[in-house]
């Protein structure tokens, strides 16, 4: 079985259509959790109407602004597959999507990995953007032997070996994840199959201002070898 783990946080514009595209998968061996920050609209009600599992994070008593990391391990808590699908709310998968990413477990018998993406709504920067940035993380995948990308696959023992998501609100939890995941777990990006990606980051953030964000997040890592911290983690303001 494959456990499908979406962390949310005020997600009821995005949920529904992740949800959509699940329930219609030609695969059907896998299980919805919905693992929620505590949101304050009607993303957990929608969840429960699509059938998933949801499971809520301890409401912190000084703060409660969730992050994403934190979120997820939540959610694998409660989970029964052996292997670990995580996807962010605000993607959207093809109908074959699971089908191929369990076609890709037993034919490669891989242990962790990540895919590349596409845009929503698709234009041409955007289509740019994604491209340039899915070469650069098969680049990384061959030449760095770090694996990342748009969605995370990996087993669950894997999972526990490393302690799970980072929780101290760092940026780019899901690539630091995939950092520590890597030196230990037989591991490959794939560029295909691709998730369908919601360019709401950019509409809100501005295209140049998101990759300039990126940029300093890679070159920060690339002199440090660590991770940029953020005290104001922005999990849930898209």
């Amino acid at each position: 079985m494959i456990s499908i783990i979406i962390p949310t946080l005020n997600e009821e514009k995005y949920l529904p259509l992740l949800l959509d595209s699940i329930k219609k998968q030609t695969y059907k061996n896998y299980e919805v959790i919905v693992a929620d920050a505590n949101s304050k609209d009607k993303t957990v009600k929608i969840a429960k109407k699509y059938g998933c599992k949801v499971v809520l994070e301890p409401k912190d008593k000084k703060k409660n602004i969730g992050n994403p990391g934190k979120t997820r391990n939540v959610g694998v808590k409660h989970a029964k597959g052996d292997y670990l699908l995580f996807l962010d709310s605000d993607v959207i998968l093809d109908k074959d999507f699971v089908k191929n990413v369990h076609s890709i477990i037993q034919k490669d018998h891989i242990e962790l990995a990540s895919f590349g993406g596409v845009p929503v709504p698709p234009n041409t920067i955007d289509n740019i953007i994604f491209w340039l940035s899915n070469v650069k993380l098969y680049l990384s995948s061959i030449f760095s032997c770090k694996c990342n990308g748009y969605c995370i696959l990996s087993k669950k023992p894997i999972h526990k070996r490393i302690n799970g998501f980072n929780q101290e609100g760092i940026l780019s939890e899901d690539q630091e994840y995939m950092e520590r995941a890597s030196k230990i777990a037989k591991h490959k990006f794939y560029i295909n199959p691709k998730v369908h990606v919601s360019n709401r980051r950019f509409v809100k953030d501005g295209r140049l201002n998101t990759c300039l964000e990126y940029a300093k997040q890679d070159i920060y890592r690339f002199f440090t070898k660590k991770e940029l911290k953020n005290k104001n983690y922005r999990f849930g303001e898209y």
